[in-house]
């Protein structure tokens, strides 16, 4: 966690309270030969977006003994009941 935040931290100085998330949940899928894994997390970050969940989808890859981030994803999540009113907002 803390290499990730020491890279994206710059993009978020101009918040209070810095690049810093809570977890809400994560879950993890290794493949069957163990060599790479999904991770899939639902975080709050207070300081950017602290009502809207935002989802993390990292894919990682092993590279002799170290692992490697390949692919890292960010989308918004909504809840149901909450898409009418987003949509009249971005208008």
């Amino acid at each position: 966690k803390e290499s990730f935040i020491e890279r994206f931290e710059p993009q978020f100085s101009g918040y209070e309270e810095g690049f810093y998330f809570t977890t809400v949940n994560r879950e993890i899928s290794v493949s069957s030969n163990g060599r790479s894994a999904i991770v899939t997390e639902q975080v709050l970050y207070p300081s950017w977006s602290p009502n809207l969940p935002i989802r993390q989808t990292f894919h990682a890859v092993q590279v002799g003994i170290d692992w490697k981030f390949d692919y890292i994803g960010w989308s918004f999540l909504a809840k149901n009941e909450d898409v009418e009113e987003l949509n009249k907002v971005l208008e």
